[in-house]
């Protein structure tokens, strides 16, 4: 009986282990979403005015590229330990 009980205590903590991975995985992930979000927003609420398009939109744009783009190497760096987790059990 201890032995199931054992096994059953280390399974759960595998399980949640893995839960709590995704979480990070996630959570690490959208802070960077965020910003690249917020970005294309001010670009879609600017006012378009001559000047803008010279300096201020550009900027935004490149810094809502760049964040979208480490947004998208964020998640793959954060779920690939998270996959190697749940599969390095099969």
């Amino acid at each position: 009986m201890r032995k199931d009980e054992e096994q059953w205590m280390k399974d759960t903590a595998t399980t949640c282990t893995v839960v709590g991975a995704l979480i990070v995985t996630i959570v690490f992930a959208a802070v960077f979403t965020i910003l690249g979000v917020l970005m294309f927003l001010e670009i879609l609420t600017s006012r378009y005015a001559e000047e803008d398009f010279h300096e201020s939109l550009p900027r935004k744009m490149i810094i809502g590229l760049s964040n979208l783009f480490f947004s998208i190497t964020a998640m793959m760096i954060a779920f690939s330990p998270a996959l190697s987790l749940m599969l390095h059990e099969q």
